[in-house]
């Protein structure tokens, strides 16, 4: 099972017409909560296909910390997540950088 811990970084990736991509860092845990630090990402950026990869500026937070409960994921059972917003989920980053895309 994958379980997320202090240290983690955790991305969000949520849009309708395009898709945002939003880094946080695991603070703390306690119990079945977590204290995320949203943080900057590295976007390279295609200008021609309007999208893109990111990765996460660790050393580079935005706005206040935020507490935040983590669920099992109940398909897999193997991997835990957490609630951003209605609209977005919070997983454990595996490294890779992830896609992003823009409208307009």
């Amino acid at each position: 099972m994958t379980t997320i811990k202090a240290g983690d970084i955790l991305y969000s990736s949520w849009g309708y017409e395009q898709t945002n991509i939003n880094w946080y860092a695991v603070v703390k845990r306690a119990g079945q909560w977590v204290t995320l630090q949203e943080i900057e990402g590295q976007m390279l950026y295609d200008s021609a296909t309007m999208t893109g990869r990111t990765i996460p500026s660790p050393d580079k937070p935005i706005g206040q910390p935020l507490r935040r409960k983590v669920y099992q994921d109940s398909y897999t059972g193997a991997e835990e997540f957490t609630r951003i917003k209605t609209y977005s989920l919070a997983h454990i980053w595996d490294g890779r950088p992830k896609w992003y895309s823009t409208y307009g």
